[in-house]
């Protein structure tokens, strides 16, 4: 009952993530994450009262094949972003830098959203994975779908994912931002405003995301610990249990 409840409260915080970002969805995908967080919490509340439905192993496996799609999408937008930054045209002759590091400075807040949005996605499929494993029990597929995801997380934020992809792109266009009618020392504040969000809120941002998914990978993980125990017999009969 912990561990459903522990499920239970990991789908409310998925769910306030998505509220908080809300505004910056677009309407399908919203309406699709929002209704499968929402048949996650039925499932769980379902099993919570020692309920089973073979139906619902279906809908979690259409869930999964919906928010993986999602995921899927997202990264594919990141790899977006990356090539809009190294497409952005530098400033002409009798331009400052402004308009080249607002676009940047923008495409490091869309990336952030999309990050967010990512690590929600791969949240709620851990824990339909960890619903499916409370109905199947561990079976072959179970096993499998926890390598494809952990995979999946190590993909993400790898060297060649499109997290860092887009962060090495943006880099090499703050390494050679330049104007010919602009002080070096303006240039190098710019550079430096710009680096800000690498050095200081790229980490925050990869560390909370990453932690989050540990936290919901935990609940499968949890369920499938081996518990020992101590048995205290006396006269032939157990008068006790133990957990080491």
């Amino acid at each position: 009952q912990k561990h459903l409840a522990d499920i239970s409260a990991k789908l409310d915080e998925i769910k306030a993530g998505i509220d908080s970002i809300a505004s910056f969805l677009a309407d399908q995908r919203k309406s699709e994450i929002t209704g499968s967080l929402k048949y996650l919490q039925q499932v769980a509340a379902m099993l919570q009262h020692g309920e089973r439905d073979d139906a619902a192993r279906a809908q979690l496996e259409a869930i999964e094949l919906k928010l993986s799609g999602i995921n899927d999408h997202l990264s594919l937008e990141l790899f977006g972003l990356k090539r809009k930054v190294v497409e952005f045209d530098s400033p002409g002759l009798f331009d400052t830098s402004s308009g080249l590091t607002a676009k940047l400075a923008a495409e490091q807040e869309k990336a952030e959203r999309l990050v967010e949005e990512w690590k929600l996605c791969m949240s709620g499929r851990w824990v339909a994975c960890s619903l499916l494993g409370k109905i199947t029990g561990k079976t072959s597929l179970l096993t499998k779908r926890q390598q494809d995801l952990e995979a999946e997380v190590q993909a993400f934020f790898g060297s060649n994912g499109p997290l860092e992809t887009f962060e090495d792109a943006v880099d090499k266009r703050i390494d050679t931002l330049s104007a010919v009618w602009e002080w070096q020392s303006t240039l190098q504040l710019k550079r430096i405003e710009l680096r800000q969000w690498k050095e200081e809120r790229l980490p925050e941002l990869k560390s909370n995301a990453q932690t989050d998914i540990h936290r919901a990978q935990q609940l499968l993980l949890e369920r499938e610990a081996k518990v020992t125990l101590t048995i205290e017999m006396l006269d032939g009969e157990c008068v006790g249990a133990y957990q080491l």
